[in-house]
């Protein structure tokens, strides 16, 4: 899995006087092909892992925190 950073970012949006900050994360790529210009907010910096291949998708979703708790249980071993 490779690492990447994801930040808030300051954009300018036509009609607004001030730069503001989005209500999502992002990588730099997305951030610059969808905002020019945009500048990364240091605090908002976050690391997540990310699959690259379909082995490590596939199993990135077996081992989701949520798989095996709160009533949602795989099917037992020795089902047929």
């Amino acid at each position: 899995m490779k690492q990447v950073e994801l930040f808030r970012w300051w954009v300018r949006a036509p009609g607004r006087k001030r730069a503001h900050l989005t209500d999502f994360l992002m990588d730099a790529a997305t951030a610059n092909a969808k905002y020019p210009g945009a500048r990364p907010d240091p605090t908002s910096r976050t690391v997540r892992a990310v699959p690259e291949s379909d082995a490590e998708q596939r199993a990135a979703l077996f081992h989701h925190p949520s798989a095996g708790h709160d009533s949602v249980k795989p099917p037992a071993k020795d089902a047929p």
